[in-house]
Order: C-alpha cells, then sequence, then structure tokens
C-alpha cells in the first residue's frame, strides 16, 4: 500500500506512477498538477482517492485516517 500526502503526487506523476490514475492534490496545487499530468485524471474536488493498493489524499490531516482505515 502506497499513501500519497498533498504534493506527493507531484513526485510519483514525474516517476510516471499515476499515469492513467485519478489522483487529487492540495486545492492550490490541483491546476498545476492537471497541467503539468495530462495523462492523470486530477480530482480538485475529491480529498481522498483509492485505487487498488494507492491512495492519494490532499492534505495531511488525513493521513491518520487513511492508516487507520488500511489497518482496520
Amino acid at each position: 500500500m502506497t499513501d500519497i500526502v498533498c504534493n506527493g503526487a507531484f513526485v510519483l506523476a514525474h516517476a510516471g506512477l499515476l499515469d492513467d490514475k485519478d489522483v487529487t492534490t492540495h486545492w492550490a496545487d490541483a491546476d498545476r498538477l492537471a497541467h503539468e499530468f495530462p495523462q492523470m485524471s486530477v480530482q480538485p474536488d475529491k480529498i481522498f482517492v483509492r485505487d487498488e493498493r494507492l491512495f492519494k489524499n490532499r492534505g495531511h490531516e488525513l493521513v491518520v485516517r487513511v492508516a487507520k482505515r488500511s489497518y482496520q
């Protein structure tokens, strides 16, 4: 399982690991992420996106929620 927090999406996007995936990031960076990586589907209104074993969320406050949900 991988959890991407906030702008960590940029790191994985540069590596090509988010191609053809739904992703989210901090609202202030969503437009830039979508512009720089059109091969992804940026969901700026979502606070949490799950795709198989990849969790993406747009803020650090969600890390605890993701961790709790993942290990239940």
